[in-house]
């Protein structure tokens, strides 16, 4: 009995995880396709870069972010990323080579 319990609540437990974690595919590239102008104006705004974003990462129910991966347009070489929080949009961390990220203006403190 008291293993069947267990059984079922790990049962549930898998099951509520699967279903929440099962964003739809349209979900995500409405999610995507929202995001882009947010981390392209970020980009711009503090670096001075036009960004050209070409995939992402979506890890839900782990984290409420969606991570963008992009390149500067003007230098393919320089690859960074983003991540943007998936309920209030806003921009949390950007990523990329050192040299590019000291460029931040204002510096971050």
């Amino acid at each position: 009995m008291k293993y069947r319990k267990f059984f079922i609540f790990l049962l549930v437990l898998i099951s509520i995880l699967f279903i929440y974690s099962k964003i739809s595919e349209t979900k995500k590239q409405a999610l995507y396709e929202r995001a882009v102008p947010i981390g392209q104006a970020y980009f711009m705004k503090y670096y001075g870069a036009n960004i050209i974003f070409t995939k992402y990462e979506l890890n839900t129910p782990v984290t409420e972010d969606i991570v963008l991966y992009g390149y500067v347009k003007e230098d393919q070489q320089i690859h960074v990323s983003l991540s943007i929080n998936i309920n209030t949009f806003e921009p949390r961390n950007a990523m990329g080579p050192h040299d590019f990220i000291i460029k931040r203006n204002p510096p971050l403190e």
